[in-house]
């Protein structure tokens, strides 16, 4: 997340300091943003791998921190939720006749003018038409694909209470980041695995594919982290509020 993150803040400098602002300011943004994010991926995933030993070393000798316990129920729930935002994006938004339209959106004119490209870029995890007309076990495994990575995400997401003291909101939204990468890990490996083009084409074929879809994470997986939290609390608050008050016993009678 802190790549994307860096990548989305460090565009418009980027194109600033390379004097090419113009009224196409927002399809370069969308450019600037999508590209190197193969590289993106890799060192961001190194990086985390060194953040998590740097941790583990610092902490040692440390006690557990106290956890909050999270009701199995109310976590699954809250988990769908987050998994639906996910497959608005993947299934909905992503579909080539609802993306083409997103593309063309052009609501004003002027420096801020042809929106949908970057639109597009930020809000579309993959592409969900097709292949037409192809035999049913390559229709099946770009279906499959989609699938994983949803999977992937609501485990995550479910498993991802876990470990924290609280489930916060900052928290369960960049958890929820975190999780949408590594499911579009997963379904870009289902796809260098299942697609004899890229055995024909080679590694530069097969580096091409990770990344793609990066910047969305940042928008779809906040809102899923978000909507995933909030469900979280309002489940756990209705549980809370829906238990009785114990009845007083006659051993310790109820004060005026």
């Amino acid at each position: 997340m802190a790549g994307t993150l860096a990548v989305a803040v460090s565009a418009p400098w980027l194109i600033a300091s390379q004097g090419r602002g113009s009224y196409r300011f927002l399809p370069q943004l969308a450019v600037t943003t999508s590209s190197g994010r193969q590289i993106l991926v890799v060192t961001a995933l190194v990086a985390a791998v060194g953040t998590v030993f740097a941790a583990r070393i610092t902490a040692k000798g440390a006690g557990p921190l106290p956890r909050q316990a999270v009701p199995a129920r109310a976590a699954r729930l809250s988990v769908t939720a987050g998994t639906a935002i996910i497959a608005l994006s993947l299934l909905v938004l992503s579909y080539q006749s609802v993306a083409a339209a997103i593309q063309r959106f052009d609501p004003v004119g002027g420096l801020f003018a042809e929106p949908g490209e970057l639109l597009r870029e930020w809000l579309l995890l993959g592409g969900w038409a097709g292949p037409a007309g192809a035999p049913f076990g390559d229709w099946f495994l770009h279906r499959l694909r989609g699938v994983l990575l949803l999977v992937v995400v609501w485990w995550a997401l479910r498993w991802l209470p876990v470990p924290l003291t609280r489930a916060t909101v900052p928290a369960m939204a960049v958890g929820a980041v975190c999780a949408t990468v590594l499911g579009l890990l997963a379904s870009q490996s289902l796809r260098m695995a299942t697609d004899g083009a890229g055995l024909r084409w080679g590694l530069t074929y097969l580096s091409a594919g990770p990344g793609d879809g990066v910047p969305a994470d940042l928008t779809c997986g906040l809102v899923a982290g978000v909507v995933a939290a909030t469900t979280l609390r309002l489940t756990v608050a209705g549980r809370a509020g829906d238990v009785p008050e114990a009845a007083p016993s006659a051993e310790s009678p109820a004060h005026p």
